[in-house]
Parts: C-alpha cells; structure tokens; sequence
C-alpha cells in the first residue's frame, strides 16, 4: 500500500512540529513514512509492503513490530502555528 497526501499550507502559517522520517525493514515486510515540507506545500509519503498474505504464529513478533510502527508514525501530530 501505497499514498502520498499533498497539503497546501496558508502562508501566514509556519510549521511547528514535523514527524521524523521513518524506515523500518524486517522479516515480515517494510514501511516507510517521509514528510517533505517546502514553500507552504507538505508533502506526506506513506509505503507500506508486507512479505506475504498469511503468517504463521512464529512470524507475528515481525509483523506485530512492523505494523505498531506504520501505526505510530501515522499517529504523529503536524501542528502548524499562526505568523504574528
């Protein structure tokens, strides 16, 4: 899966708080989360790529890693502020 969010930003609003990059790669797939802001423009890339449609119970931990990972960097906050 993958997408990338485009937000137009008003210029009278500067960016306060971005997400890190992020890569995790492991045996059960990867994902990667990139925030490129630049003149007013965010732009969000989200990929995510599972290594198979079925686990066995030893492959969980993998998964399970990988997916609170894709999970915690869409929960990360944008917060932009006003220019005074």
């Amino acid at each position: 899966m993958s997408w990338t969010s485009t937000i137009h930003i008003p210029s009278d609003y500067k960016a306060v708080v971005l997400p890190s990059n992020q890569k995790v790669r492991n045996a059960a797939g990867k994902f990667s989360y990139k925030i490129q802001y630049d003149h007013n423009v965010l732009l969000v890339h989200y990929d995510l790529k599972l290594n198979r449609v079925v686990y066995s119970p030893q492959q969980y931990p993998a998964l399970r890693a990988l997916l609170l990972a894709d999970f915690s960097a869409q929960k990360s906050p944008l917060i932009f502020a006003h220019n005074k």
